[in-house]
């Protein structure tokens, strides 16, 4: 309330009615209201130059434990990006690494392709990592925007296909323009996802995907074909053997992997879209440089999912059929026991980061460091 001193208030009550009075007291816990709420938006204000996603966050504003954990998640994030001295870069800077064009401060993040939809309805950005759940993200998101009234209802995936959400017309953030990907990057009350997986299990989850085959994926699908044919090319001619019908065994596949990772990282080899299904995450999502609000792990899927649909507002139940749930989980053992030592450290060395920013640990695939 207002301060009011006593010589004041007996001038008040001599002059006024009792009602008088007591209007003017209002008015004033009304402005001393106004002067609060202006110092509350003051200080989450930002100027020009701040980077754009160093906002404060206002997604976790409802307290649970599973907020909680995504809140955690978030800030590892921020504090190892700072660690590694990869701050946040502002719009415009971003919105060129986006288009794939060099920023000073990320040399080597525009060889990489950014897979990122932008979705107006729900104001939501979310980055496509393959073997990180990323087809039922496309899901949610196709199936919504073909909804014809912006409305929440059961969300039943045996609506949208995983064939046909991978044909689905997408805005994908690349396709703007700089200028325009700068102000969606800024737009208020919208939120960016990430959906990421142990880097080891996505690895085994490609290779069995691709060289394998299983019931969720199998070669009759002309995408998965493609991308079969296309990735084998590439490890036969890193073999020099082009034309042999070559079994390409794990070691194979994941000596490829490391020898393209170091050629890229030494400026002698770019990065396709073959590639891309490897890619260490936090390059290709421009995770240091964006800030995501929301980080999905594919091991913590159906705990992680109800958050998304509550936070884009999408709807308030789901069919999520169990046998749809994707997983390579214990497989680790199996297939890493293949590899040489050499081979392995390689590896942890180019997924460093999606290891240090994502909370996993190297020998474990279901241990989370939050």
């Amino acid at each position: 309330m207002l301060p009011v001193k006593p010589s004041c208030l007996g001038r008040l009550r001599g002059g006024m009615s009792r009602n008088a009075v007591l209007k003017v007291i209002c008015i004033g816990c009304i402005v001393t209201g106004l002067a609060n709420v202006n110092t509350l938006f003051s200080s989450l204000s930002v100027t020009k130059d701040t980077p754009f996603a160093s906002r404060k966050s206002l997604h976790f504003q409802v307290e649970s434990d599973e907020t909680k954990i995504l809140q955690r998640r978030k800030t590892r994030v921020e504090n190892q990006c700072a660690a590694a001295n990869k701050p946040l870069l502002s719009a415009e800077n971003a919105a060129m690494s986006v288009k794939g064009e060099q920023v000073e401060e990320r040399a080597a993040e525009h060889k990489y392709p950014t897979w990122i939809v932008n979705d107006e309805g729900t104001r939501a950005l979310y980055c496509i990592v393959p073997k990180t759940g990323s087809t039922n993200l496309r899901r949610i998101f196709a199936e919504v925007k073909s909804r014809k009234e912006k409305k929440t209802e059961l969300f039943d995936w045996s609506k949208m296909t995983p064939v046909k959400s991978w044909h689905f017309g997408f805005d994908f953030l690349m396709q703007n323009s700089k200028s325009r990907i700068a102000e969606i990057l800024q737009r208020p009350n919208s939120i960016k996802i990430l959906s990421v997986r142990h880097p080891f299990e996505r690895l085994i989850s490609l290779y069995k995907m691709i060289f394998e085959g299983n019931r969720y994926e199998n070669k009759t699908e002309t995408f998965i074909q493609k991308v079969t044919n296309g990735v084998s090319s590439l490890i036969r001619r890193y073999l020099n053997r082009p034309y042999d019908k070559l079994n390409i065994t794990f070691p194979m596949f994941i000596e490829y992997i490391v020898y393209h990772g170091k050629c890229v990282e030494e400026g002698n080899c770019t990065v396709s879209w073959y590639h891309a299904h490897w890619s260490p995450i936090w390059r290709m999502c421009r995770v240091c440089s964006l800030g995501y609000d929301l980080i999905m792990r594919m091991e913590t899927f159906d705990q992680d999912l109800p958050e998304i649909f509550r936070l884009t507002n999408i709807t308030k139940s789901t069919i999520y059929p169990e046998q749809w749930k994707r997983t390579s989980k214990g497989s680790m053992k199996k297939y890493f026991s293949q590899l040489s030592d050499k081979l392995i450290e390689d590896l942890k060395e180019m997924y460093k980061m999606d290891f240090k920013l994502f909370g996993y640990d190297y020998s474990k695939s279901d241990v989370f460091i939050d």
